[in-house]
């Protein structure tokens, strides 16, 4: 809903989106959701004189601190400070890393929260996160709780809905395909193309029936119930030999070779998810059975 001030065009009604840059309005926005969440659920230690029993998200809190300290920040467990009750506090410290640190380092914190399977808050939160960032206009969301640079609502849906096919080997690959290119300290554009290809071939697999079968082979098997026009057909092939040719992605990196960006990888993951979708969907709509 607009404000009175975006009403009175006092204030823009859409702000441009935020790919390198968190305002303020975002970072309080993204803060406030991982406090009501995760941080607002820890309970101190019950004492001598205290009669509360302490919950289990209270202790995931403390175990989910440790591993920030371990794995995040690298610094030694045993400096850990209280959790809260001044500047040194690490209330005080996470509220510092996303309400002022670095871009990058606010976001590597809440990606790495929004990851942890310990507390009640895994299946809540990255969706919570998704509203805040779709409403600031942030150039990223969370799919498969990873936070990933893919900020059109039908590519994160494609993806999203491929992801929850009942295929564990495509799962798999495009599972490993998101996190490769999410990655923010070492994307791997080159592997996450190969997982998204890979997904599609694992598709091919299941509807063919076939463990070694290929992209034709699937086709081949889709065509015995349902005819596909010669162009579509053919941009499905070219769209395959562009990582399976002399020069593609598979090959090995050379000077002749494909030089993989962000984007064609982003483009091929999007691509590969939605084509996954069309053909779990022919196979449906066809009657053939997935083995």
């Amino acid at each position: 809903m607009a404000t009175f001030s975006q009403r009175m065009g006092l204030t823009p009604m859409h702000k441009t989106a935020q790919i390198e840059s968190l305002d303020a309005d975002l970072r309080a926005s993204l803060w406030s959701t991982l406090c009501v969440f995760v941080w607002d659920r820890w309970q101190p230690e019950p004492n001598g004189y205290a009669t509360h029993v302490r919950s289990r998200d209270a202790e995931a809190v403390d175990q989910l601190v440790k591993r920030i300290w371990f794995s995040l920040y690298k610094i030694p467990t045993d400096t850990i400070p209280q959790f809260s009750g001044g500047s040194d506090s690490v209330y005080a410290t996470l509220r510092l890393t996303v309400m002022g640190g670095s871009w990058d380092h606010a976001y590597d914190l809440i990606d790495f929260v929004a990851q942890d399977n310990s507390g009640s808050w895994r299946d809540g939160l990255a969706a919570a996160l998704n509203t805040v960032l779709e409403r600031e206009n942030a150039g990223y969301r969370f799919i498969d709780r990873q936070l990933t640079p893919i900020t059109a609502p039908a590519e994160i849906e494609a993806i999203e809905t491929a992801l929850q096919r009942r295929s564990k080997a495509v799962q798999e690959h495009l599972s490993r395909a998101l996190s490769l290119l999410s990655d923010r300290t070492s994307p791997d554009y080159r592997n996450s193309v190969k997982e998204s290809i890979s997904a599609v071939e694992a598709a091919c697999q299941a509807i063919a029936g076939k463990p070694q079968a290929s992209l034709g082979d699937c086709l081949k098997e889709i065509k015995k119930s349902k005819e596909l026009h010669a162009a579509f057909e053919g941009a499905l092939g070219k769209l395959y030999g562009y990582t399976s040719d002399a020069g593609g992605i598979r090959h090995a990196v050379s000077e002749e070779g494909v030089k993989v960006s962000h984007a064609d990888a982003q483009f091929m993951l999007v691509t590969c998810s939605a084509f996954v979708n069309y053909l779990w969907s022919v196979a449906a709509e066809t009657g053939i059975t997935i083995k």
